[in-house]
Parts: structure tokens; C-alpha cells; sequence
């Protein structure tokens, strides 16, 4: 297993790092390397990025069903 330096994303923008490392865990539960630009987690981001139509691992999590935001869940429609 890889260890990494903890380091703050200010801290590794202003070293022109591309990830960074803090250590806690994402809102998603992942313990691994975030990229500065827009802070994803390397796991999510790979979640996120996987091509149409390529088979997920046994076991991994689908992003457009399990950690995609939802709106309007639990309300009710005006129109009914």
C-alpha cells in the first residue's frame, strides 16, 4: 500500500500539485487522493468518468443511482 504526505489543497495549488492528500474520507466514504481542480476524490472521479457501456467491477458502486444528488425526492407533485 502506497502512503502519501497529508497536505492541504491551498498548500498543493500553490506548489502547482495536481492531487493532494488529506487523509479523511469524501463525502462518499473513499480515503485516497483529490484532485485539486475540483477537489473529487480519484475514486469518485473514476465513478464518475467510467465510459458508457464498460462493465463495472463486482461489487463497486453505480454513480447515476447511488451517489448522484437527487431532487424532489420525497416531495409531493403540484399536480396531483
Amino acid at each position: 500500500m502506497a502512503t502519501f504526505q497529508i497536505i492541504a489543497r491551498e498548500e498543493a495549488e500553490r506548489l502547482g500539485l495536481k492531487v493532494y492528500f488529506t487523509g479523511e474520507p469524501c463525502r462518499h466514504g473513499h480515503i485516497a487522493e483529490r484532485f485539486v481542480k475540483h477537489s473529487w476524490c480519484k475514486e469518485c472521479a473514476a465513478l464518475r468518468l467510467r465510459p458508457e457501456g464498460e462493465p463495472k467491477a463486482e461489487g463497486s458502486v453505480d454513480w447515476d443511482r447511488d451517489l448522484k444528488p437527487r431532487r424532489g425526492r420525497g416531495r409531493r407533485s403540484r399536480f396531483t
